[in-house]
């Protein structure tokens, strides 16, 4: 399942060297829908070490970093009445294998009966001209 979250850099300000924003955002955005690891954890370990390794390398300084997966205190405000798709233990379980538009996955169950209020933080858009993601997100695994 993609893990979405955000990523903290931080290096030193007398470093000589520095990554344009847009450079940077590229580089991030050429990791998504990989699958790394076995598990969250390990997917997410698996991708901080790399990038760590390589802006550390580029920068030819010590690059700290830090991945927050969406349990920050306040985080779910916005979501209080809703379940949110991510945290269900049985997501984790499930197996993506279409990363495009499927309308065919959008077929309404009959004999369903009440509602279901579910919200997720693992949608994406891309750019249909540059296939650019617009905002940015880690998928690990």
């Amino acid at each position: 399942m993609p893990v979405a979250g955000l990523l903290k850099l931080s290096y030193a300000a007398d470093s000589e060297f520095l990554v344009e924003s847009k450079s940077l955002k590229l580089y991030l955005n050429g990791f998504n829908m990989e699958r790394m690891g076995s598990n969250a954890s390990e997917g997410i370990d698996q991708i901080l070490g790399t990038i760590k390794k390589d802006l550390s390398a580029l920068l030819q300084t010590k690059v700290n970093l830090a991945f927050f997966d969406g349990d920050l205190k306040g985080a779910e405000d916005d979501f209080d009445a809703f379940s949110v798709l991510e945290k269900h233990p049985e997501v984790q379980d499930l197996r993506f294998t279409h990363f495009s538009e499927t309308p065919s996955l959008l077929i309404p169950e009959e004999n369903t009966h009440g509602m279901q209020k579910v919200a997720t933080h693992l949608l994406r858009s891309n750019c249909k001209i540059t296939h650019q993601r617009l905002g940015l997100s880690l998928y690990p695994y």
